[in-house]
């Protein structure tokens, strides 16, 4: 009977243990990190300074896990080097930034300023501040689940939506703003479009964009 008890004890222990885990593993795959992994974008954008004042480049961007280190929290921080180029032969660099885990939520630090692109377990209708960790002002991410979502020629059978903003009053300001993330690649897509409109008199409400940028990053490989 006693010997029946500890079995039992040792299952139920167990398979709390591998739930918990499956658990983690679900949520961390939507952003895999480990030294060696590159992925290859597609990068077009347009800056307007004015109106009638736009200038668009079109060029491509590859990220590489260059380095992993600890930090004095003991934890795994991991360096990604951010390499430019016109046409996929020749690449320079361009600019790094890290990112790692923390109490749930990955952090991804770039010029000096934290934003919390994702948290997880990345359930549905999850909001949070993306803010969290720097002095802009409070913005809520929201997590939404998709299916067969396509970017280019690459197709994903499980995809997260981080919508960061998704605003227009067709007067003075477009904002839409958001994040794809594939179960075992990572970021796939990125888009970010704000937009002032021309509010004199004379063109209020005509939807005259006046100044801003509108940046869009596609995947197009990933090595893992």
């Amino acid at each position: 009977m006693k010997a029946s008890y500890i079995v039992l004890l040792f299952v139920v222990f167990f398979s709390c243990q591998e739930s918990e885990d499956l658990i983690l593993d679900k949520g961390y795959d939507y952003q895999p990190l480990q030294e060696g992994f590159r992925w290859t974008y597609q990068l077009s954008e347009t800056i307007c300074f004015g109106e009638n004042d736009c200038e668009s480049a079109n060029f491509f961007i590859r990220d590489s896990v260059a380095q992993r280190y600890k930090a004095e929290n003991n934890l795994d921080v991991f360096v990604i080097v951010r390499r430019k180029s016109p046409d996929r032969r020749d690449w320079k660099f361009d600019s790094q930034y890290t990112m790692h885990i923390e109490e749930g939520k990955l952090l991804r630090r770039k010029d000096n300023e934290f934003i919390v692109p994702l948290i997880f377990p990345p359930n549905e209708n999850r909001q949070w501040n993306g803010n969290l960790y720097n002095v802009a002002s409070r913005e809520i991410f929201k997590i939404s689940r998709e299916k067969n979502y396509k970017v280019g020629q690459l197709n994903f059978s499980e995809v997260l939506k981080v919508l960061h903003e998704e605003f227009d009053d067709l007067i003075t300001l477009r904002d839409v703003r958001h994040e794809i993330f594939a179960k075992g690649i990572g970021l796939v897509e990125s888009y970010y479009e704000r937009f002032n409109y021309c509010s004199r008199n004379d063109c209020l409400g005509e939807q005259r964009i006046e100044s801003g940028r509108l940046t869009h990053i596609k995947l197009l490989s990933y090595d893992q």
